[in-house]
């Protein structure tokens, strides 16, 4: 799991031997760095709860990396059923398309045009995306079958994000209530 300023991601990875149960929070930056220069396909990670770190290394430990963990957890913030609505998504490829082109109409300075992220209006059989920065407009629809009708906006990074992180697990469903927006696919969410 890891957790942004408006974003919570999660995602299942399967592993391969297990010693004992254990929840621990890294900074990512520092783990993502050590990981960029290691070939080996498995990683070996071993917690050490009296002095609150973490070894990464690989099998072999010729390469290895000790890090002291956070004092926090990260929760999945649900959604509530609170005004929820869902809706199947059937053609994942094009929804992210659309959004991701719909993110390059959007304003980039507030002072210039009000509207930097992304307007989405779901609706029974429709949903649609409008951008705009003023000059330039874009509108686009998808087919969908939602069980309600919703307005929102999405941020401009969004639809990267989506884009980076469905492109390997294909998007599946979508739901919105009215504090959050959750996309996920067979093993992660957004």
């Amino acid at each position: 799991s890891a957790k942004g300023a408006f974003s919570f991601y999660e995602e299942n990875i399967p592993i391969s031997e297990l010693d004992c149960d254990a929840c621990f929070s890294l900074k990512t930056s520092n783990v993502l760095e050590f990981l960029k220069y290691i070939s080996s396909d498995t990683i070996v990670f071993v917690y050490d709860d009296a002095k609150k770190s973490v070894l990464i290394a690989t099998p072999d430990k010729k390469s290895k990396l000790a890090l002291q963990t956070l004092d926090m957890t990260i929760s999945n913030n649900q959604l509530s059923t609170v005004n929820e609505l869902s809706f199947e998504i059937e053609n994942p490829g094009e929804f992210i398309s659309k959004l991701v082109f719909a993110s390059k109409f959007c304003s980039n300075n507030f002072q210039d045009h009000p509207l930097t992220g992304i307007f989405c209006a779901i609706k029974k059989d429709l949903f649609e995306i409008k951008s705009t920065n003023g000059p330039t407009f874009y509108n686009s629809s998808l087919e969908i079958n939602a069980d309600n009708e919703l307005e929102l906006y999405l941020p401009k990074k969004s639809p990267q994000m989506l884009k980076n992180i469905f492109t390997e697990h294909p998007l599946k469903k979508c739901s919105v209530n009215n504090r959050s927006v959750l996309f996920e696919s067979n093993n992660c969410k957004l």
